[in-house]
């Protein structure tokens, strides 16, 4: 019996096995099982109970992503979808010179844009893709070091409204759909403009190096280094960097 032939005719049918303990367990689609395909599979049960074990065990071997400090400021690939945004944006396109862009705006009458300033900053020492460029050779890096970073903040008390709301425009003009240099450091802008009775914040940031997912973390965990700036993180063990390599390796497996 060839294990890999019989693997993959199951697979052509939708016929999936498990090993469970001593016993072989299968889940087929109606009229998918044929009376051969039971009896090889009764006949040749120690076998790829075997087998199912050894794949198992070198699945949880795989699944382990090893942590690679050393390494963490080489280039490594992009993903597949942020190869299209990257790719996207160039104006060669039709279509092109579009970035994939998170925007947003808010409001407070209590905001301290000092202290909100030192919670970012602790945030992109946190988080290495806040760091991250992309380079010419299509590959992401985190840069061994890079500038602190100062939100800048526009005074417009006691302007005119007209022209403080002209200054503002200008800002959300200019943020809103904002295409950042891939390959320069920062791939995200926030801004900030004091007004008489309140703060407004602009917030833009290129989706390149994060997702919705990983926005809604950032963003609880500024919140939180806001209101506590003592506030103590659980360490980040393991980089994207090496996630990514080692979901590589994975899928060079069979």
């Amino acid at each position: 019996m060839d294990i890999k032939e019989l693997f993959a005719e199951l697979s052509a049918r939708n016929i999936q096995l498990r090993a469970d303990g001593e016993q072989l367990r299968i889940q087929a689609p109606r009229g998918a099982m044929t009376a051969r395909l039971r009896d090889t599979l009764t006949t040749h049960k120690p076998a790829l109970l075997a087998w199912l074990g050894e794949r198992e065990a070198e699945s949880r071997a795989l699944s382990e992503v090893i942590p690679n400090p050393k390494d963490r400021h080489l280039p490594f690939p992009l993903t597949d979808i942020q190869q299209a945004y990257w790719i996207g944006r160039n104006e060669s396109f039709e279509l092109g010179q579009v970035g994939m862009h998170e925007y947003v705006e808010i409001e407070s009458r209590t905001l301290d844009t000092d202290r909100l300033n030192r919670s970012w900053q602790r945030l992109i020492e946190r988080h290495e893709m806040l760091r991250a460029v992309v380079l010419p050779t299509g590959e992401q890096q985190i840069p061994e070091q890079i500038p602190s970073y100062t939100i800048e903040v526009a005074d417009l008390r006691g302007l005119p409204p007209g022209e403080a709301a002209a200054r503002m425009n200008e800002i959300r003009e200019r943020l809103s759909h904002q295409v950042f240099r891939a390959d320069e450091w920062p791939l995200f802008e926030i801004r900030a403009v004091r007004l008489d009775d309140r703060v407004r914040l602009y917030v833009s940031l290129d989706g390149l190096m994060f997702d919705w997912t990983s926005w809604q973390t950032m963003l609880r965990e500024w919140i939180q280094l806001y209101k506590d700036p003592g506030a103590s993180l659980p360490p980040l063990e393991i980089s994207f960097r090496d996630y990514l390599l080692a979901e590589k390796t994975i899928a060079e497996t069979e």
